[in-house]
């Protein structure tokens, strides 16, 4: 079976192919290029604004202005819940009687004298805690009120650290840090406070999204990978969908941390959920550009290349229509050739008599082939070796005898003998498949185990497989 043997140059060819066929190496990617990160630091959703009712609730000045009068109420000795009188220090009355005036400035949004008035509060320097801790929970809520990022992070810093509020509210306060410096573009602190919020048991939906980005615009990118796997994980295992937009960002990070075989992973993933020709061409590219690829797999990738992203190039049949008949499949070559002419992209132009001369010989060669491809098969059910059973059953596979070439192929694999025994089984799944037996096709890929490239394709043909509707 001399025309079937493997060609190095071939496969030099073939890549070449395949390299063009795609759009570019880890076109993927290009997430940050195209949809980027929102411009307030990566915030999407819930996380795009405040959050909740709760976390814009707290901010608002009038809910400052409400505890405010409380503290008046203080002042004058009146009882709290727990019907003793509240003492107070002499630096610490007078900052709360200077509070009065700040509240009537925060009732007419004259923002800038309210916070003069809040830093004359401040100056005194009261020694209660829970003053000093109120002093900026305002001055905050004020900064929230009119814009100003910088004062409210300052303020709420302390507000967080005087650990003086309920714990609800402290991890109120976690969500404002972080969606305020994030807006800042203060990635480290972005981070840090989100980090915290979740360390803490927070749940918000959008915080995670949000660390997620600071990891990514931060440089950050195996630890943004890390938690994208953590996102995409929970989705799969809740039965849902993993969103585009977690799958685009998780290759561009992978591949921005120099971890290829996770950015092949999610290709795989997203082609799985999300299968557009043009990933599966980089998918597929991915498998091919391996070192470890055997040549004899190059027409297979070809194979599953027309399926899912069919060819428009003259360049893209003749070349396959080339590699078959070099390498024994002169019917294919029929086939691939006569499909060009069918739709148009072949028959034309200054190649179109090298083409017709082209289908022309594997027309002949395919007539032909039968006699040959039957003393083949005598010859290698003799041999120790299974290997060439194996080869032939693919060929008379290939050729549409569907039935004999499993055959064929299954006594080769129980002869055994080969050195890669892994494309023997490849193949067994692909006949399977072309056969139409899907399901049983899928669980013969799902055995192959060849580090030649040989389990990628399978992989990729079982994912192919499963996105076709059940028969």
């Amino acid at each position: 079976m001399q025309e079937m043997t493997r060609s190095r140059k071939l496969l030099i060819v073939f890549s070449a192919v395949v390299f063009c066929m795609t759009s570019s190496s880890a076109a993927f990617a290009q997430y940050d290029d195209n949809a980027a990160l929102t411009k307030d630091g990566g915030q999407s959703n819930s996380a795009g604004n405040l959050g909740s009712v709760q976390v814009m609730n707290i901010m608002q000045p009038i809910f400052i202005m409400k505890q405010a009068l409380k503290w008046r109420d203080k002042i004058d000795k009146v009882h709290t819940g727990k019907g003793r009188p509240v003492t107070l220090d002499e630096k610490s009355e007078v900052a709360v009687g200077l509070m009065q005036p700040s509240v009537d400035l925060i009732k007419e949004k004259k923002y800038a004298e309210a916070l003069a008035e809040l830093k004359k509060i401040e100056a005194i320097g009261s020694e209660d805690p829970e003053v000093n801790f109120f002093v900026q929970r305002m001055r905050a809520a004020v900064a929230y009120a009119s814009g100003n990022d910088a004062t409210l992070v300052e303020s709420l810093e302390i507000v967080v650290a005087a650990d003086q509020a309920s714990s609800e509210d402290q991890m109120l306060y976690l969500q404002v840090l972080s969606y305020e410096y994030a807006k800042l573009k203060n990635q480290p602190k972005t981070i840090a406070w989100t980090s915290r919020y979740l360390q803490e048991g927070g749940i918000e939906p959008g915080m995670r999204t949000r660390l997620i980005h600071a990891y990514y615009l931060n440089n950050e990118f195996a630890n943004a990978a890390r938690e994208l796997r953590v996102n995409i994980a929970a989705d799969e295992a809740a039965g849902k969908t993993p969103t585009q937009q977690d799958l685009r960002l998780l290759a561009s990070a992978e591949l921005k941390a120099g971890n290829q075989a996770g950015y092949n992973s999610v290709i795989e993933k997203s082609v799985t959920y999300f299968p557009r020709k043009e990933d599966w061409a980089e998918l597929l590219n991915n498998v091919l550009s391996k070192k470890e690829f055997h040549e004899e797999l190059g027409l297979d990738i070809y194979r599953l290349m027309r399926k899912t992203n069919p060819f428009t190039t003259s360049k893209d049949y003749i070349d396959m229509a080339q590699l078959a008949l070099q390498t024994g499949y002169p019917a294919e070559a029929k086939e691939v050739l006569s499909q060009g002419f069918k739709t148009g992209i072949l028959g034309n132009g200054a190649g179109a008599a090298t083409q017709k001369q082209l289908l022309k010989i594997a027309t002949q060669r395919a007539a032909a082939k039968p006699k040959a491809l039957a003393r083949e098969e005598a010859e290698f059910l003799k041999a120790k070796d299974g290997g060439g059973l194996a080869q032939v059953g693919y060929v008379y596979v290939i050729n549409g005898e569907y039935d004999k070439g499993i055959k064929l192929i299954v006594q080769g694999i129980a002869i055994g003998g080969m050195k890669r025994p892994d494309i023997a089984t490849l193949h067994l799944g692909i006949a399977k498949a072309l056969a139409g037996r899907n399901g049983d096709a899928i669980q013969t890929l799902k055995t192959v185990q060849g580090m030649d490239g040989t389990a990628d394709l399978a992989r990729s043909w079982a994912i192919y497989l499963s996105s076709l509707p059940s028969s």
